[in-house]
């Protein structure tokens, strides 16, 4: 019995993990997106001055 819900718990980790990869994937894409914004914003405003 404890090892088959020993097996079952590994089961939901690993698909949980791999939402997680999918969902950092996008994290990750979203902050280069935001950091990208930000430094032209301050490349453009530099070039104000």
């Amino acid at each position: 019995m404890e090892e088959k819900s020993c097996q079952i718990h590994e089961e939901n980790r690993r698909s949980l993990w791999k939402g997680n990869e999918q969902r950092e994937i996008y994290i990750s894409i979203y902050i280069y997106m935001y950091m990208y914004v930000y430094i032209s914003n301050i490349i453009s405003n530099n070039e104000k001055f």
